[in-house]
C-alpha cells in the first residue's frame, strides 16, 4: 500500500493493484478485480485524469451496460477520488453541465452540443476535456462520436458484440491533436471476475499482454528513479544523466504507447482500507461460491455438475524461467521465440516425459506430464485443428520441446486410439508414434486397455485434488502452457440425465460451430495421462484405489 498526500492535505490511499496499473500505465489495460478492490476510486479515477492531462480538449468515453449504472455506482466514487485530490466542483470539473463562462474555458474539439451526459475536466488553467456518459441501454449514446480514450467498470455486463460495433469504432481520428501521447485511442476497462459465457472475452484480453515488454517497462522505471530520486526538474540534471533519462523517456513512451496490460487482483488487495470485519461480514452473506468469484476474485473453473468440480487456483501454478526471458534482446520480444521448453522451471530434463493424445477428425491434441514425487504436473498442451493433421501435431510436439535433449517419451494410449482408420493403413496412434520416433523420440509405449470407465476417473480426479490418499498423486497445472487444458476441464460437465451418471457432456464435441479446444478433448487427453502415471507407478505406491475401478 501507499499513501500520498493531496493538495489539500488529505492522505490519498492506493494498494498494490491500483499502483501497478498507475505505474505500467499501458495504453491498453483491463484489471479483473474483486469487490471493494477501488476499481472506479483507485483506478479509473486516476487514469481518466492522466487522459484529460495528456490530451486538453480531448473527447473520452466512459462505457456501462446502463447509464444508472454510471451515474449510480461508476461516477460517484471517481469524483470522490478527485476531491480527494483537492479538486473543487464546479471549479475544477463540472457533472453533466458546461464550465461556467466566466472560467472562459477552451472547450474539447470535438465538444457536445449539451452537456448532460457528459463530465468535463479542468486539464490546464484555460482548457478542459470531456468525458462523455455513454451506455448500451440508450440507444445511440455512441453514435457519431469521435473519441480519443475509453474507461469502464463493471464491463463484464456489457454486451460486447454492441461494444465492438458501435463503440470501438468510434476510437479513432484527432491524430493531429494528440499524436504525441501514448494514451490517444486507449482503452482502460475493470470488472470483477465473469461468471456468464458472456463476460468470458474479458479473459481473452490476457492473451494480448505482452509479459516481457510490462517486465522491460518495470525494469525503465527502475533505472528512471536509480538516475533522478528526488525527480529533480530535467533542466537542474546534468547533461550525461539528462540524456540518459530522455532516452529512457522516449523508450517508455513507445513501449506504452503499443502496450496492452491485464491483471486480476482479490478483494484482500484492499484489507488496509476495508478491515478484516468486512470479509467476515461477506462472507457470513454470501454463498461459498459468490464469495470465491466475488471477494477472492476466483475464475469460475468447475462447478457442481463439473466433472473437474474440485479443480482450483491452488491446482495451478507458473514456472518462467526469466533468465532465458531476459537473454532475448528487446528486438525478439512478441516473435514467438519463447514458444518452447527452454524457459519452463518445471520441465525435469533428466526423466521422460508422460504424454496421451486424443484424436478426432477436426482436433487432435497430446497432453505432457511429469511425476515429482506425490504429485503429477502437467507440463503443456499441444494441439492441431483441421486442416492440419496428426504429422502436424508430431512436429508440434517436436519444436515445442527441441531443447529438451533426452527425447524420452512414455506413450499411454487406449483402445479407442487402435481403431482402424478409413484413409489410412495406420491408425491415428501408430502414425503419431511412427512421426515422432522418426524426429528422433525414443517412444516406450504404454496400452492401458480399455477406456477406464467415466466413475472411476471422476473418482480418481476428485481423490487427487483433495490431497488426502497418499496412494494418488495430487495433480498440478503449468497455468501458461496448460491453458486450453484448463478452459477445457472447465467446460467439461457430467451429462445429466443420461443412463451413465457420471458420464461426460460432449455437446460441444458435436457442435460444428463450437470452437473444439473448449471440448473435452483435452481432458480426456489428460485423464488417460493421469490414470496411466498411477498405473506405471504402482512400485512407487501410488495406484488407483480398488473401490474405484469399474
Amino acid at each position: 500500500m501507499q499513501y500520498q498526500s493531496s493538495p489539500n492535505g488529505q492522505k490519498v490511499h492506493y494498494n498494490r493493484p491500483q499502483l501497478v496499473g498507475m505505474l505500467i500505465d499501458a495504453n491498453e489495460e483491463t484489471n479483473l478485480w474483486g469487490r471493494a478492490t477501488g476499481k472506479s476510486e483507485g483506478r479509473l479515477s486516476v487514469r481518466t485524469l492522466k487522459c484529460v492531462q495528456e490530451m486538453p480538449r480531448s473527447t473520452g468515453v466512459n462505457v456501462a451496460k446502463t447509464y444508472l449504472q454510471i451515474l449510480d455506482r461508476t461516477l460517484p466514487p471517481i469524483l470522490k477520488h478527485w476531491q480527494d485530490l483537492g479538486m473543487r466542483r464546479d471549479v475544477d470539473f463540472w457533472v453533466r453541465k458546461f464550465p461556467d463562462k466566466r472560467y472562459a474555458m477552451e472547450l474539447p474539439y470535438f465538444s457536445p452540443e449539451t452537456a448532460e451526459h457528459s463530465v468535463f475536466v479542468r486539464a490546464n488553467a484555460k482548457q478542459v476535456a470531456a468525458m462523455r456518459l455513454v451506455s448500451q441501454d440508450r440507444p445511440g449514446s455512441s453514435n457519431g462520436l469521435s473519441i480519443d480514450w475509453i474507461v469502464g467498470d463493471e464491463v463484464r455486463f456489457l454486451n460486447k458484440q454492441r461494444y465492438d460495433d458501435e463503440l470501438l469504432p468510434a476510437n479513432r481520428g484527432n491524430e493531429r491533436y494528440f499524436s504525441g501521447s501514448y494514451l490517444h485511442h486507449s482503452v482502460c476497462l475493470c470488472s470483477d471476475m465473469p461468471n456468464t459465457p458472456s463476460g468470458k472475452w474479458l479473459f481473452e484480453r490476457e492473451k494480448t499482454m505482452d509479459k516481457e515488454a510490462v517486465a522491460l517497462v518495470k525494469a525503465i522505471l527502475v533505472e528512471l528513479h536509480r538516475l533522478n530520486p528526488k525527480h529533480i526538474p530535467m533542466e537542474q540534471l546534468a547533461i550525461g544523466r539528462r540524456r540518459k533519462v530522455m532516452r529512457y523517456m522516449k523508450e517508455l513512451f513507445l513501449l506504452r504507447k503499443d502496450l496492452s496490460y491485464y491483471s486480476e487482483a482479490d478483494t484482500l488487495e484492499n484489507i488496509d482500507v476495508l478491515r478484516e470485519s468486512f470479509f467476515d461480514r461477506q462472507r457470513k452473506q454470501l454463498p461459498s461460491y459468490e464469495y470465491n468469484r466475488a471477494i477472492l476474485n476466483k475464475r469460475p473453473i468447475g462447478g457442481q455438475q463439473s466433472f473437474y468440480g474440485l479443480l482450483g487456483d491452488r491446482h495451478k501454478y507458473n514456472a518462467i524461467d526469466y533468465s532465458v526471458v531476459d537473454a532475448l534482446p528487446e528486438t525478439d520480444y512478441g516473435k514467438g521465440l519463447l514458444n518452447n521448453c527452454k524457459k519452463d522451471l518445471d520441465l525435469n530434463r533428466m526423466i521422460a516425459l508422460h504424454a496421451a493424445p486424443d484424436f478426432g477428425g477436426s482436433f487432435n491434441c497430446i497432453v505432457t506430464a511429469q511425476p515429482d514425487g506425490a504429485c503429477c504436473r502437467f507440463l503443456k498442451n499441444v494441439y492441431v485443428k483441421n486442416p492440419q493433421r496428426v504429422k502436424d501435431l508430431a512436429g508440434l510436439f517436436n519444436d515445442y520441446y527441441r531443447y529438451y535433449y533426452k527425447k524420452k517419451l512414455i506413450f499411454y494410449f487406449d483402445h479407442t486410439h487402435i481403431q482402424s482408420n478409413s484413409v489410412s493403413d495406420k491408425n491415428p496412434k501408430d502414425e503419431l508414434v511412427d512421426e515422432l520416433r522418426d524426429l528422433g523420440w525414443d517412444v516406450d509405449e504404454r496400452y492401458i486397455g480399455f477406456t477406464p470407465s467415466s466413475y472411476t476417473r471422476n473418482m480418481l480426479w476428485g481423490i487427487g485434488f483433495e490431497g488426502n490418499d497418499p496412494q494418488v498423486m495430487y495433480p498440478l497445472f503449468n497455468e501458461d502452457n496448460c491453458a486450453e487444458l484448463l478452459g477445457s476441464m472447465s467446460e467439461t460437465d457430467i451429462k445429466l440425465g443420461g443412463k451413465d451418471p457420471y458420464a461426460k457432456d460432449k455437446y460441444l464435441e458435436r457442435d460444428k460451430n463450437a470452437d473444439q479446444v473448449d471440448a473435452p478433448h483435452l481432458s480426456d487427453a489428460a485423464d488417460i495421462v493421469y490414470f496411466g502415471m498411477h498405473r506405471e507407478r504402482e512400485s512407487e505406491g501410488f495406484t488407483i484405489p480398488e473401490t474405484y475401478i469399474i
